[in-house]
């Protein structure tokens, strides 16, 4: 195939995820955790204070509040009375601003970088596998139900995907060729990666495993990798000390004399010495991360070990199951995807790893067991979109499978099983990805079905509050004046002109609609 064509297909493709996704954008109402993302990034660019919304990083929201400056926001006053919830609610619902033009600007850029994820996916694969592979790995990306339904929302689950991948590709891509300018590109795209999500916090330390196995391949020498591994790690500090505009670097996570209740309440049932030990680190010891960056990954990490409301499976826990993701995926992940895991699984047990591109498999499979296994260890059990930075690397392998296929001419005359079995899956994958449209967030395959998946997952699984706009629509084609409603979101129903009233746990008649 003559590269022109295959950039045209990848141009299709994209094309089409793309419209898919975007479909969405002014039909949803925000989602639990886009809220934070639509408001505070106008004053993040307003104010350049970066002490609210410590929970998140600050990169998508500021990208979010230079995409909607056209729209010329009103930004309330955050102070010492106003909550953080209260301030959001004001900024979008409660100050004229134009809301939908917001929120269309501020998903846009989450929808910029779905794309962008899906060209590293190409090119990784490419790379690796031949330009055939790409595309397999491509139209496999671009059918994904959960990235679809994600890529167009104003939260961090997709972008840190994107970032992860784009660290990885460009670690590889540097071991490859040792050059400044090879090295410079991955500190700065680990930085974002650390801007985008905290969960980015495991990116450097998986590098050091890349360097440990591109060391054992030598591929690179033990102190040319040290001292590179030290430069990336500057850089990286670097452009996160920036993206907070230095603010509070090389200080203490807390400020000594203050009371910290959340805190105090973990460590009573902690020995003294474990407690004397963490609160030195966070006392006294400067952090070469601004202040609001470390502070907020702590506030994280005890959110984690505090424990988070969850379900699975008819179950509730505080703290999780360390089974949640394997569970998770095998739920929200399509069957086609699945197969495709377990016979590139198999090509690898078969075969071994290829030599010219072993070391980037090595690369894309640790990464993808590292973090599904540290991911495992949390509490914070809540959604498949934790683990979404394993699905690009997990793609992109399967794009070896192309390479076993004789996709030329069969002139033997024989039935060429391979080339049927892929392109049954194929066909599979397509029909399964295009039913659930525009519900992909509520995406569940056949092993359990969208219409069941209430009994197995919850949260953003299947409901993250995304559809106040198509209840509305459904009262009104229905001639419903008043419901009964419990909602899990953020929004205010009444703002999309709903007259509900709240559902107890009471015995009741009516309409009712559960969230």
């Amino acid at each position: 195939m003559k590269l022109r064509h295959a950039y045209f297909i990848v141009a299709a493709l994209l094309a089409i995820a793309a419209m898919r996704a975007a479909s969405n954008i002014h039909e949803l109402s925000p989602t639990y955790d886009e809220t934070a993302y639509l408001s505070v990034g106008n004053y993040y660019v307003k104010t350049l204070d970066f002490s609210k919304r410590m929970d998140r990083p600050p990169l998508l929201a500021v990208l979010g509040g230079i995409a909607s400056l056209p729209t010329n926001p009103d930004i309330p006053e955050w102070n010492v009375t106003t909550t953080q919830a209260e301030s959001e609610k004001k900024f979008l619902y409660n100050m004229g601003n134009d809301l939908d033009s917001i929120i269309f600007f501020t998903r846009s850029v989450s929808l910029i970088l779905y794309v962008l994820l899906g060209i590293v996916v190409f090119l990784f694969a490419r790379d690796l596998y031949g330009q055939n592979a790409g595309l397999f790995a491509l139209f496999l990306y671009t059918l994904e139900p959960n990235f679809i339904g994600h890529g167009i929302l104003a939260t961090s689950d997709v972008p840190i995907a994107f970032f992860m991948t784009l660290s990885i590709y460009t670690f590889y891509r540097f071991i490859k060729d040792q050059n400044i300018k090879n090295l410079t590109v991955t500190g700065i795209v680990t930085g974002l990666a650390y801007l985008t999500k905290f969960s980015a916090i495991y990116v450097l330390p998986i590098m050091l495993v890349f360097g440990v196995i591109a060391i054992k391949l030598d591929a690179i020498k033990w102190k040319k990798f040290t001292t590179s591994f030290i430069a990336i790690s500057t850089i990286t500090l670097l452009v996160i000390n920036t993206g907070y505009v230095f603010q509070g670097s090389f200080q203490p996570v807390l400020e000594k004399g203050k009371s910290y209740q959340s805190l105090e309440s973990y460590f009573k049932d902690k020995s003294d010495l474990y407690a004397s030990a963490i609160r030195f680190t966070l006392f006294d010891i400067p952090m070469p991360v601004p202040h609001y960056y470390a502070l907020g990954l702590a506030n994280v990490v005890l959110h984690d070990l505090s424990g988070h409301s969850s379900f699975l499976l008819g179950e509730y826990s505080r703290y999780g199951w360390w089974y949640y993701f394997p569970v998770a995926f095998l739920l929200k992940a399509p069957i086609p995807v699945i197969l495709l895991l377990f016979a590139t699984a198999f090509l690898f047990i078969k075969q071994g790893f290829q030599n010219r591109t072993r070391l980037a498999e090595y690369f894309l499979i640790s990464f993808s067991v590292l973090y599904l296994l540290v991911s495992m260890q949390g509490s914070i059990s809540i959604g498949v979109r934790h683990i979404f930075p394993i699905f690009p690397p997990m793609i992109i392998l399967f794009g070896r499978l192309i390479n076993h296929v004789d996709l030329e001419n069969n002139k033997s005359g024989k039935i060429n099983i391979k080339l049927v079995a892929i392109i049954l899956v194929s066909v599979w994958y397509i029909i399964t990805s295009a039913s659930i449209h525009p519900h992909y967030i509520a995406y569940f395959n056949e092993l359990v079905g969208p219409d069941n998946g209430h009994l197995y997952l919850a949260d953003s699984n299947i409901d993250w509050g995304q559809d106040l706009k198509n209840l509305k629509l459904y009262l009104e084609s229905n001639g419903i004046e008043e419901v009964k409603l419990k909602y899990f979101g953020t929004a205010p129903p009444e703002y999309y002109g709903i007259k509900y009233e709240n559902l107890t746990c009471e015995p009741t008649q009516g309409v009712i609609a559960i969230s």
